[in-house]
């Protein structure tokens, strides 16, 4: 009887280690993957910090140039200053209207319409980019849209030129769920790598660097 119990009591101490040794296993890999994404989270605001000092240091230039031309001389100038202008009101355009349709949904119907409503502002490729337009499903192949009822409205879009064909895109949505919009809205932003396929004047990749709530 007594062989029983020190044999019990071995077991439930193997058993009790065990737990332990995973737990801390469990907490140490929580905490390295916290340290991860705050890493990534940093490396993603730095991106964005820089594309926004290379767009206003650009901007300020082609300002200076313009100003300090003779501009009936050097029509050189000029023609930077239209080009980046034009460049500019494209990638504004086009990215108000693309994001404008992607960030604004109530039903599934809407969420799955969104590729089909594009097709004048974005190319074939980049609505077919299943990364970018998703079905809308759950891993367990629920339809996640109509499950959670969340809902979005697009508010802006603001590019930054990085050049004439790409952008770094601010983009503001509001998303609730169901209908309890005044109670749960919330206004979160996200920062977009945009290229522009010059050659057909419409969007032709993005993709997402950061995002944050406000």
């Amino acid at each position: 009887m007594m062989e029983k119990n020190k044999v019990l009591k071995l077991i439930i101490s193997v058993i009790s280690l065990l737990v332990i040794a995973a737990s801390i296993y469990y907490v140490v890999k929580q905490t390295n993957e916290y340290k991860e994404l705050v890493q990534e989270k940093t490396v993603a605001e730095g991106q964005v910090a820089t594309a926004k000092k290379t767009y206003e240091k650009q901007k300020e230039k082609v300002q200076q140039d313009f100003y300090a031309a003779d501009h009936e001389n050097d029509p050189q100038v000029v023609k930077d200053v239209s080009a980046y202008n034009n460049s500019y009101g494209i990638m504004n355009d086009l990215a108000t209207r693309f994001f404008a349709k992607y960030f604004t949904w109530e039903t599934s119907s809407d969420y799955q319409a969104r590729a089909s409503k594009l097709g004048t502002v974005a190319t074939d490729r980049l609505l077919k980019n299943t990364k970018i337009f998703d079905s809308g499903k759950d891993s367990l192949g629920g339809d996640y849209i109509a499950n959670t009822g969340v809902k979005s409205e697009f508010v802006s879009a603001d590019p930054y030129m990085e050049n004439a064909d790409s952008a770094l895109v601010k983009v503001k949505y509001t998303s609730w769920f169901n209908d309890e919009r005044g109670s749960t809205a919330e206004t979160a932003t996200r920062y977009y790598y945009v290229k522009l396929n010059s050659s057909e004047h419409k969007l032709d990749s993005l993709n997402l660097v950061f995002s944050s709530k406000g």
